[in-house]
């Protein structure tokens, strides 16, 4: 809507430019729109593969996004890799299920959650890749 107003305003005050001065601006204007739209689209086509993939709004995630220690995470996938340090490229201590209950230990880094596993295994998670049960 703001576009649109935006750009009718535009066009009204440039009635009194010359017609070939007037088609050049339009040419741009209507480019600008296209362009304008076509990131609209790709927005909701991202926005689309992202919850497709889960990594959109899940009622099993918290949606208050603040985790407590103590707080009982679930993998999203099976064979979650628990990490040493919060990288992906550290090395990797563990392999947890869905079916596994990880606690958050409070502490945050890099997009990455620590954590103990079931088995007594301490590490780092992908955020992402978890959920508060």
């Amino acid at each position: 809507m703001f576009k649109q107003a935006l750009l009718l305003a535009i066009t009204m005050s440039l009635t009194a430019i010359t017609p070939v001065v007037h088609a050049d601006f339009m040419d741009g204007i209507r480019d600008l729109k296209n362009a304008v739209s076509d990131v609209s689209s790709s927005s909701k086509e991202v926005s689309s593969l992202g919850k497709t993939m889960g990594f959109g709004n899940n009622e099993s995630e918290d949606t208050s996004g603040a985790l407590e220690a103590g707080d009982v995470l679930v993998a999203k996938i099976n064979k979650l890799k628990v990490y040493k340090d919060p990288s992906k490229s550290s090395e990797t201590v563990s392999l947890v299920d869905k079916t596994s209950s990880l606690v958050f230990m409070g502490e945050q880094a890099n997009g990455f959650y620590f954590v103990t596993t079931d088995d007594g295994a301490e590490g780092w998670v992908q955020q992402a890749l978890t959920a508060k049960q």
